[in-house]
């Protein structure tokens, strides 16, 4: 499983690279625009990422713009629905509206922090995924 994480905290960020790096390789970088040009270069090159995990609070464009723009350029380039990336949002936000505006806009999981490696590998192993045999 090839995976992208697109976290500003430093603390998630390493977590959830221990935690995926078990699943494939991942990709890590701290803000939006970084983040969006890799889906593309990877999508562009056909070697996708399978999953990619969002922050929302993010420098400069926040995490439901990344996640629009992941969307977006599947559906220009036309990603069966079956090819999708598997889209996670991380954050600390909790209200009600944030969950809703995230699945409205394509997520596949919202994972609230502060979450450890259980929920993630549960979340992953609920998306088909498992740890690779070292």
């Amino acid at each position: 499983m090839k995976s992208l994480v697109i976290e500003d905290d430093l603390g998630s960020r390493l977590l959830l690279e221990r935690i995926l790096m078990r699943y494939g390789p991942c990709t890590c970088v701290t803000n939006a625009f970084e983040g969006i040009q890799r889906f593309k270069e990877a999508l562009e090159q056909q070697e996708p990422f399978e999953v990619v995990v969002i922050d929302i609070v993010l420098p400069g464009r926040d995490g439901f713009e990344v996640l629009a723009q992941i969307r977006n350029d599947e559906r220009r380039r036309h990603v069966e629905a079956k090819d999708r990336t598997h889209l996670i949002l991380a954050t600390a936000l909790t209200d009600t509206k944030y969950v809703l505006k995230g699945f409205q806009e394509g997520t596949d999981l919202y994972l609230t922090k502060p979450f450890g490696p259980p929920e993630v590998r549960g979340f992953l192993k609920e998306l088909g995924y498992h740890p690779e045999e070292l």
